[in-house]
């Protein structure tokens, strides 16, 4: 496997992306990007995006799919949208309260992901889960973290879409180093998101985080096609993406 490349999170940019998706991936490509990952339902027509990923020449890198598109009764229709526009990483961001309300929660939906996962594998395409602040958050089994209850018992194909200033947002001493050590070989795409306890528009690069560190495994590891920056903040958000987008750079 190669050097991972740099994608970006169209969240970042989604009010720009909502009036002009094809416009807004040649912005993000002229910074810099290598690939975009999408979110949410089908808002754009395939052939859509196909034509706005050829004309940009970004590579698309995923897409933040909804919980409720992979079950039985829309799987079969999400999996022809996503093989149309050449998409393979299909990354549930979060879930319904009713599947992670306990450890035993987290654990049972870590089964039904492995069953979802057979289903997605058998169409050449990857199943992932991200995380946002409440898989580090204690539940009811002390000791026992949701994020590690849930992959202890999810497939090893399953991509561990380590989201690291998420891990930190709202939470009290996680070590968010160690757990992107930890699951290193299970992040076949990885979020990089800035960090500040005290500078909330802070890009990585003037963010809390030696993200030197976190390149450093990446490239050790050698397991990840994409590491896709997220950058949440209003403030000068093309600027900050190419702040972000160069240090990365620089760092692999």
């Amino acid at each position: 496997m190669g050097k991972a490349k740099i994608g970006v999170q169209l969240y970042s940019v989604r009010h720009d992306a909502a009036k002009d998706m094809p416009g807004t991936l040649k912005k993000l490509a002229a910074i810099g990007f290598e690939a975009v990952e999408f979110f949410g339902g089908a808002v754009f027509r395939a052939e859509d995006i196909v034509s706005a990923l050829k004309e940009s020449g970004l590579e698309i890198c995923g897409w933040h799919t909804p919980w409720d598109c992979v079950q039985d009764n829309f799987i079969n229709a999400w999996v022809a949208f996503n093989k149309a526009i050449g998409n393979k990483y299909i990354v549930v961001p979060g879930l319904p309260g009713e599947f992670t309300s306990t450890i035993e929660k987290w654990k049972e939906t870590a089964g039904l992901f492995n069953e979802i996962e057979k289903k997605l594998a058998a169409e050449g395409m990857l199943l992932g889960y991200h995380n946002h602040w409440a898989e580090f958050l204690p539940l009811n089994v002390p000791g026992v973290l949701p994020w590690d209850a849930f992959f202890e018992a999810a497939d090893k194909k399953i991509i561990a879409q380590y989201d690291i200033g998420n891990s930190l947002h709202g939470t009290v001493g996680v070590d968010a180093l160690a757990y992107h050590k930890k699951y290193i070989n299970r992040s076949v795409t990885i979020h990089a998101k800035p960090y500040s306890a005290t500078v909330a528009a802070a890009p990585i690069g003037e963010d809390d985080l030696d993200w030197a560190e976190y390149v450093s495994e990446i490239n050790k590891a050698g397991v990840t096609d994409y590491i896709i920056v997220e950058y949440e903040h209003p403030d000068d958000p093309y600027g900050k993406l190419k702040t972000c987008c160069d240090t990365l750079k620089k760092l692999m």
